[in-house]
């Protein structure tokens, strides 16, 4: 009796596993394929309670909960992941494990209450544990353990033979197909040859990334592009809005206009309304990277992380070398997404955070909007008056998910349908960032340093995510755009660049990505790139682009001038930018496909490359 009491124990855990690995599979994948999930998912699991059957001559049971408390938390984990970015977690995630309490917010919003089967079992087993005289005993089944090790053994590493042979840039796709975690062991042995690749060395120029991204040679009898120098000598301030997107711009309900300072910045200089998002794992800091650098970010971990040792080719370090005074101006903490580092590596001269600014007037995770503005205006004040240039990175927080303002803060009122709604949160922070940023642009033109300067305004990442709106969401969003919300929405971010005096008000409709800010920059303040390493391009001149993407798409999905291309499963698909409409597949683009490809292996290669500051 104590025999099979200790087998059922045995089974227990076997059991509950496999049905949280089921779980698993159906939240990501939707696969209800149970034959699947135990030929791809327990082999793992067989072989670790199979150790403990065989090595734990005490505390058997300790062991059992340990594991299953650990393997349970790692699938809560990834389906929490896979919910707000739309992506297969990969160990990179615990590089950033050490910030979750920073956006402890965030995370809530995103639990349901299926997510609590993952623990729920730990209640049943003490129930059982407490109210019945059900006791294991400890004995060891010799010859079975062997024989279970050794066949999971083999099942691992078959599914790793196969797993070495294939290519599979989007990660659903190759997880779905591999297994969970044999993904994860291909992960990390992919990152050791990407490593080794990069090591061998690269020798690039700009004319070879010109000719990946198909742009005609330079013409050097052209002239001067459209705009050149036309901001030359101006202070240079740029604005990176938090989880701004597109559509919000111009958008109207019931006679209110949910951005009339950014709507007056469309009618008074250069509007892009086909920007897109390139960001990875990093997020806010990833936009800065790009913004400072036009570099591509590594995608499954933040750039500030891996590069932050580095010594960064910058936009700061090229506009020192013309005389100007750079700053960083963020209300968070610099420590988070390691950007003390990161601020170092770019070469900024000051770093403005959470010490500056400090916590009054707090929300979610640092002072408001309104705070930033002010001390930061307060700076301006302070280079205007030493007669020197300078560059501002400025870097809004309040309109920041979950969108959850105090109630003293909205200023906006919305019709009785949006109430209660995240589309309802999400306007009414943007309103709010929007008012903010007014109020800015005021204290800006009174202190006299408006028409000596170059604005840059631009959307960090998309704050509507699929995995978080609800059906009445969807409603809303389509009511407002006049058709279905899709994942293009959700990447579209909005570019405005206002020179008074020196750019007339136009909609420039090239396609661009967040890599094309800073040669846009360049080109209007009229300093050449020559002879700096940069894969954007622009986007004022050029008509043809070639984007690449990594995180929020599979890697090698990619913007064209006509179409957004995913990679994800075996052959992607193919849409038109204006319409959304399906005209392909990634085979009818495989040529662009693979030149994207190498574009952001060259970007990791170089780099990887770069010195580590002294």
């Amino acid at each position: 009796m104590t025999v099979l009491k200790h087998i059922h124990l045995y089974l227990v855990f076997l059991v509950i596993l496999s049905i949280k690995m089921f779980l698993t599979r159906v939240l990501i994948f939707d696969d209800y394929q149970v034959l699947s999930m135990f030929w791809l998912e327990m082999g793992y699991v067989v072989l670790l309670l199979a150790l403990i059957e065989l090595l734990a001559k005490k505390g058997k049971m300790f062991f059992y909960l340990l594991v299953n408390l650990v393997l349970s938390f790692l699938l809560f984990s990834m389906v929490l992941y896979f919910d707000f970015f739309g992506i297969m977690v990969s160990h990179h995630a615990l590089y950033q494990i050490h910030q979750v309490g920073d956006v402890s917010d965030s995370v809530w919003t995103l639990l349901r209450p299926i997510h609590f089967l993952y623990f729920i079992d730990f209640i049943i087993l003490g129930l059982l544990y407490a109210f019945t005289k059900v006791r294991f005993v400890q004995i060891q089944r010799l010859k079975t353990m062997v024989a279970f090790i050794v066949l999971s053994l083999a099942v691992i590493g078959f599914h790793l033979f196969l797993s070495s042979k294939t290519v599979n840039y989007d990660s659903i796709a190759a997880a779905k197909q591999m297994g969970i975690f044999n993904y994860q062991v291909s992960e990390i042995y992919s990152d050791i040859q990407t490593v080794e690749n990069h090591l061998a060395g690269v020798d690039l120029t700009n004319e070879q990334i010109r000719e990946l991204k198909g742009l005609p040679e330079a013409d050097a009898e052209a002239g001067d592009p459209t705009y050149f120098g036309v901001a030359e000598g101006r202070n240079i301030i740029v604005i990176q809005f938090e989880s701004l997107q597109d559509f919000t711009i111009g958008l109207e309900i019931d006679g209110q206009e949910i951005t009339p300072h950014l709507n007056q910045l469309v009618e008074e200089g250069l509007y892009f309304p086909k920007v897109y998002q390139q960001i990875g794992a990093g997020n806010t800091s990833d936009a800065e990277f790009l913004l400072n650098t036009s570099l591509y970010p590594p995608g499954s971990r933040g750039a500030s992380e891996v590069y932050g040792d580095k010594f960064l080719p910058s936009l700061p370090r090229l506009l020192k070398r013309e005389g100007y005074h750079t700053a960083t101006f963020h209300t968070n903490k610099a420590s988070f997404w390691n950007r003390t580092e990161m601020y170092e590596a770019l070469g900024f001269d000051d770093v403005y955070d959470e010490d500056f600014f400090g916590t009054d007037d707090y929300i979610l995770m640092g002072a408001s909007d309104e705070v930033l503005y002010e001390k930061t205006m307060d700076k301006f004040v302070e280079f205007a008056d030493k007669r020197q240039p300078f560059y501002a990175n400025v870097i809004t927080m309040t309109s920041h998910h979950p969108f959850e303002l105090p109630e003293e803060k909205i200023a906006i009122d919305l019709p009785e349908r949006f109430e209660g709604t995240f589309i309802e949160n999400y306007l009414t922070s943007i309103h709010y960032a929007d008012k903010a940023m007014g109020e800015f642009i005021d204290r800006l033109k009174e202190e006299g340093i408006w028409e000596n300067s170059l604005i840059v305004t631009f959307g960090d990442h998309s704050g509507v995510h699929h995995s978080q709106i609800t059906e009445v969401d969807q409603q809303l969003l389509a009511e407002m755009n006049g058709r279905d919300y899709w994942f293009l929405d959700r990447l579209n971010i909005p570019l405005m660049i206002t020179a008074p005096g020196a750019l007339e008000a136009e909609v420039i409709s090239n396609v661009g990505g967040q890599i094309d800010l800073m040669p846009t920059m360049a080109n209007l303040v009229g300093l050449s790139l020559e002879d700096h390493i940069h894969f954007g391009q622009d986007i004022i001149n050029n008509e043809e682009n070639l984007l690449g993407m990594r995180y929020y798409l599979s890697q090698g999905s990619l913007f064209n001038r006509d179409v957004l291309l995913t990679s994800e499963g075996d052959n992607g698909t193919a849409y038109d930018l204006d319409t959304g409409e399906i005209i392909g597949s990634r085979l009818d683009y495989q040529d662009e496909f693979e030149r994207v490809i190498q574009l952001l292996n060259l970007s990791d290669s170089y780099a990887d490359q770069l010195p580590e500051r002294q």
